[in-house]
């Protein structure tokens, strides 16, 4: 004879497990949401040297695309995914990192598979001290466009002045180079990186190269 529970425990059961389900299924967005509230409570601006006049003109500029996004944010060929790229771009030359972050968030929701906002994303989080965003959209970033050598060259110089993790800066000029089939642009960046970290010998090859 099979063990009988009584009605009440059953459904006890039933709702526990629904509880647990439930709680399994939002931890991604709980962990994404408390990650998000750590950004904020930690570098929301940064420390820049600029003279009167440069914070007035930069300033001015700030209003100037405010008033372009206001009007739909099309001038000429700027969209208005652009246009909070543009914004976010002043806010940071400020700064303001909190501020710029929001911005590409913005252009974001206008085009989410937009490459150049998501370098600039990864940036601004990285920044800020969100190292597993920004590694997580520098990623996103060479996935929308695996041959851009821009993407490469803004992830290796994150790793190399901000996490200041050479081997991984060289890690990405390597991959970038085989995705993009050594790109010119990019190995010069690269050329640059190993005269910075001493490694002459190496960028001695890679001029040979890229002067065939």
């Amino acid at each position: 004879m099979l063990f009988q529970y009584p009605k009440r425990d059953i459904t006890i059961i039933i709702i526990i497990f629904v509880i647990l389900f439930v709680l399994l299924v939002s931890l991604p967005s709980i962990a994404a949401f408390v990650r998000a509230q750590n950004v904020r409570a930690t570098m929301g601006t940064a420390e820049v040297q600029l003279s009167p006049d440069e914070r007035k003109a930069i300033e001015k500029e700030i209003v100037d695309i405010h008033n372009a996004i206001q009007k739909g944010g099309i001038e000429g060929e700027t969209t208005l995914a652009q246009q909070y790229i543009k914004l976010g771009e002043a806010y940071e030359r400020l700064g303001y990192l909190l501020k710029a972050h929001d911005a590409y968030a913005r252009a974001l929701k206008q085009e989410a598979k937009n490459t150049d906002a998501t370098i600039h994303m990864a940036q601004a989080l990285g920044a800020m001290g969100d190292h597993g965003g920004a590694h997580d959209a520098f990623e996103k970033a060479i996935e929308y466009e695996p041959v851009n050598p821009e993407t490469y060259k803004a992830y290796a110089d994150y790793y190399a002045n901000v996490r200041h993790d050479i081997e991984e800066a060289r890690g990405v000029y390597l991959k970038g180079l085989i995705a993009t089939v050594n790109n010119k642009d990019l190995m010069r960046a690269y050329i640059a990186f190993l005269d910075s970290i001493g490694a002459e010998s190496e960028s001695a090859a890679y001029r040979q190269e890229i002067s065939k």
